[in-house]
Formats: C-alpha cells, sequence, structure tokens
C-alpha cells in the first residue's frame, strides 16, 4: 500500500483553515507525521473526533494548535487534545462551546503555554481560569477571552486579575470586568502593550484615570462601545499615554467634539484612529481632525460598526 503523503513527512506546519478537508484524509495525513509541529484546523466545520485518529502518534511534538470555530469536535475531543500536547506554546480554542474547565485545567499544565485564545467559549466556569492562576502560567504572555460570559465578577478577580507577565489581554464583552478589575490588571501586568476593553459596559472614567496612570506601555488601546466615558476621562488617557500608537474608541456616545479637540493637539504620534459610530461628534470636528492628523489612519464612518477583534 502507498502511503500518498510520504513526500511530505518531513514537513513540520499544516494549514486547513477555512477549508473543507476530507476527514479520512485528514485521519490518514495525522497518521503519517510524527513531528508535526503546527496545525490549523480554525473553520473545518466539518471535522469530528473520529478524524483525528490516534492523538499519542502526532501530538507529543505539536506547539501550535488552532481549532478556533470547530463546532463538531466534542469535548472529549477538546480534553484528549489538550491533555496530549505536552509541549503547546500557542492554543486558540475560539469560539467552541465544547470548551470546559477540564480543557482549560489541561492547558495550565502546559509549561511552556504563552498565547491562550479562548474568545467566545461561552461555558468555560470561573473554576477553568482559576487553573491559570493557581498554575501561575509564568511563561503566558498573551490571553483573549473575550465573551466568556460565565466569568464571574468574583471569578475574574481570583483569576484573570491575578496573572502576571501579560503583554496582550481581551477582555472585551464582559460583564465582570469592573474598574477595580482593570485597575488590578494594569498593576499585576505592567508590561502590558495590548488591552481590549471593548463593549465592557461596567466601566467608568475611574478605568481611563488607572489606564492613564499605570498603562503608560500601552500601544493598542480599544475602549469601543462604552456609553459611560466622557470627554474629561478620554483625554487623561490620550495626554498621558505616549507610546499609544493604535486606539479605538468606535460606538463611544459620550464622545465629542471636545475629544476631538485633544485629539488634535496630542494625537500626531497615533497610526490608527479608529471614531465610527460616535454620534456625539460633529461633521465639522471630524473634519478638522482629518486634517490635524494628516499622518494617521482615522475611521469615522459613523453610520456602520467596525470588526471589534482585537
Amino acid at each position: 500500500e502507498v502511503n500518498v503523503f510520504q513526500d511530505f513527512q518531513s514537513m513540520e506546519s499544516f494549514d486547513f483553515s477555512h477549508t473543507r478537508i476530507d476527514g479520512a484524509c485528514l485521519r490518514e495525513l495525522l497518521a503519517s507525521f510524527k513531528g508535526l509541529r503546527h496545525i490549523s484546523l480554525q473553520s473545518c466545520r466539518g471535522i469530528g473526533e473520529q478524524h483525528l485518529g490516534k492523538l499519542s502518534s502526532w501530538t507529543k511534538s505539536l506547539t501550535h494548535l488552532d481549532l478556533k470555530n470547530c463546532p463538531h469536535l466534542p469535548a472529549q475531543a477538546m480534553l484528549d487534545l489538550t491533555a496530549q500536547c505536552p509541549l503547546l506554546t500557542v492554543v486558540d480554542l475560539s469560539v467552541n462551546a465544547q470548551v470546559f474547565d477540564s480543557a482549560m485545567w489541561n492547558l495550565a499544565k502546559c509549561r511552556n503555554l504563552q498565547v491562550l485564545k479562548v474568545k467566545g467559549c461561552r461555558n468555560i466556569p470561573d473554576v477553568g481560569f482559576q487553573a491559570l492562576a493557581d498554575t501561575r502560567c509564568h511563561m503566558l504572555t498573551e490571553l483573549k477571552l473575550g465573551g466568556c460570559e460565565q466569568l464571574s465578577v468574583r471569578g475574574f478577580r481570583a483569576s484573570v486579575a491575578k496573572l502576571s507577565n501579560i503583554t496582550a489581554l481581551d477582555i472585551s464583552y464582559l460583564t465582570c470586568v469592573t474598574d477595580e478589575g482593570v485597575d488590578v490588571v494594569l498593576r499585576n501586568n505592567c508590561m502590558l502593550r495590548k488591552l481590549n476593553l471593548a463593549y465592557d459596559s461596567d466601566l467608568t472614567d475611574k478605568a481611563l484615570l488607572s489606564i492613564a496612570k499605570r498603562g503608560k506601555r500601552l500601544r493598542k488601546l480599544k475602549l469601543n462601545g462604552n456609553d459611560n466615558f466622557t470627554d474629561a476621562g478620554l483625554a487623561r488617557v490620550i495626554l498621558d499615554l505616549e507610546q499609544l500608537s493604535i486606539l479605538s474608541l468606535a460606538q463611544d456616545s459620550g464622545l465629542t467634539d471636545a475629544t476631538l479637540l485633544v485629539l488634535s493637539k496630542h494625537g500626531a504620534d497615533l497610526m490608527e484612529l479608529d471614531l465610527c459610530g460616535c454620534v456625539g461628534t460633529t461633521f465639522s470636528g471630524r473634519s478638522n481632525l482629518i486634517q490635524d492628523l494628516s499622518y494617521t489612519k482615522v475611521y469615522i464612518d459613523t453610520s456602520s460598526e467596525r470588526d471589534h477583534d482585537a
């Protein structure tokens, strides 16, 4: 019997994202590669547990695993995969309702884990995130958990807020993120470069003051979709974050031309500025801003929303 993959067995990386790869073909491929390091099956919606074959034959050397939006992989498959990939450094399980706390505990045991994305995994309870805090995950620098709706205020403070060494954090679309929680996150992660707080509706100017005081190294900041932020609070962020290069204030209804004036005077170093849907601003205010920030890519379409993915 001829192995159709024999000419490719030295390859270490496969990306089948957004494809309709045949399940039987995938199973045969995985069985043929002993040193596989990177695999992406993102949005391969037809892939099921039976297509992964014998896990131990290809998972031991795996460092990068992308299973974002694979709805037909059952919870047990997620559990088995996370248990049999000890060398994982980058993992994306986003938009999978079948990811539970047991899979998180397995991932927390990966000593080299650096990037973890579970955005939109709506069935991970507090105890799942507690695993990250309990094991400390010293290598973890990027964490995306926006939209993990089971995470509570108490759970957030007991787990995510205790992490340190994080440089990129997405905690968007969460009702558990409070002003105090943001302050704790910033105090524990002084090297934070990217922060996504989009649509965290309970935040107020108090959170903005914490960001202005403790987020000096921030280069990308998303504050989209908040009705509580005022011009005064946003001004403090603009004035105090000198390293900021990407700022998103889209859908912030409390923002007016007063913030645009501050941006015109102090936002020249920004590379990108998103003001889409800021209905409190005027046409003349936006026009003047574009003229003043001639080297900045400014988005000002007030009639439509932009993609808010971090």
